[in-house]
C-alpha cells in the first residue's frame, strides 16, 4: 500500500537528500504523537467535544421538560458553489453571518416559536464554510416543518447572506431516514428523542478541517441558553 502510494504522488524515485528528508519528517511526526505535550493536547481537543455534547444533550431534555412537542427544524446552510471557488467567503465572514441569523432569532415573526437552536460549524474543499443548525420550537404552536425549514434557509440566503448562501433542507427528505429524529416529536416519543440525540452526537462531534482553517480560538459549536424575545 506504502508503495502504491509513493507511486501515485510520482516519489518512487527520491534522491538520498530527499529520503533524508522525508524520515526526518516522519521521525519528528511520531516522537511528536507520542509526546506527552501531544497527549495532554488530545485530551483536551476530545474533553471540548464531550462537554459540547453533554450540554447539548442536556439541553434538549430541558426543552423536553417544559414543552410536550418539540418541532425539531433541521437546515444546513451554506454558500453559493462560485463564491466559495472563488475564496470570497472568509471565516469572519462566516461568522458575522451566523451572529446576525442568531439575533434575528430574537426578534424576527419568523422565529416567534422558537424555543433555543444548536449549530456547528465544518469547512469542507470544495463546499467551503457551512453551517450545520437545529432549530427547536414550541410544538404545540407550530405546524409544517418542512415549509419551516425552507422558509429558514430562504432567510439566510436571501437576507443573511444577501444572496450568496445555499441550504439544504433536512426536513423535506426525513421520510428518507431510517431514524428520524427532526419534524413534530412529543417527550413520550422515545425512539424519535433516542434518533435526535444521535443526530446532535453528530452535530457535537468536532470537524478537525475547520480546526485548521479558523483562526486560533475561532468558534465551531454553540447553542442558546433560552431565546429571549426582543421588540
Amino acid at each position: 500500500l506504502f508503495s502504491r502510494t509513493l507511486k501515485a504522488y510520482n516519489l518512487t524515485d527520491l534522491s538520498v537528500t530527499e529520503a533524508t528528508t522525508a524520515n526526518d519528517v516522519l521521525r519528528r511526526f511520531r516522537d511528536e504523537a507520542q509526546s506527552t505535550a501531544y497527549k495532554r493536547q488530545l485530551r483536551n481537543f476530545q474533553r471540548t467535544a464531550s462537554k459540547n455534547l453533554a450540554g447539548a444533550l442536556a439541553y434538549v431534555d430541558h426543552l423536553f421538560e417544559h414543552h410536550s412537542r418539540l418541532q425539531v427544524i433541521r437546515v444546513d446552510l451554506s454558500y453559493q458553489k462560485v463564491i466559495v471557488k472563488n475564496n470570497v467567503v472568509s471565516a469572519d465572514m462566516t461568522r458575522l453571518h451566523r451572529k446576525r441569523l442568531f439575533k434575528c432569532v430574537q426578534s424576527y415573526s419568523l422565529f416567534e416559536h422558537c424555543m433555543g437552536y444548536i449549530w456547528k460549524l465544518e469547512y469542507g474543499q470544495y463546499k467551503g464554510f457551512h453551517y450545520h443548525t437545529c432549530f427547536f420550537f414550541d410544538g404545540s404552536k407550530v405546524r409544517g416543518d418542512v415549509s419551516l425549514a425552507r422558509r429558514i434557509g430562504e432567510f439566510w440566503r436571501n437576507e443573511i447572506t444577501e444572496d450568496k448562501g445555499l441550504y439544504f433542507n433536512c426536513n423535506a427528505i426525513a421520510n428518507s431516514y431510517a431514524q428520524s429524529g427532526i419534524g413534530d416529536i412529543h417527550y413520550t416519543n422515545q425512539a424519535k428523542r433516542s434518533a435526535l440525540q444521535k443526530a446532535i452526537t453528530y452535530l457535537a462531534k468536532v470537524d478537525t478541517a475547520v480546526r485548521l482553517t479558523l483562526p486560533k480560538g475561532g468558534r465551531t459549536f454553540g447553542r442558546s441558553e433560552y431565546v429571549v424575545r426582543q421588540g
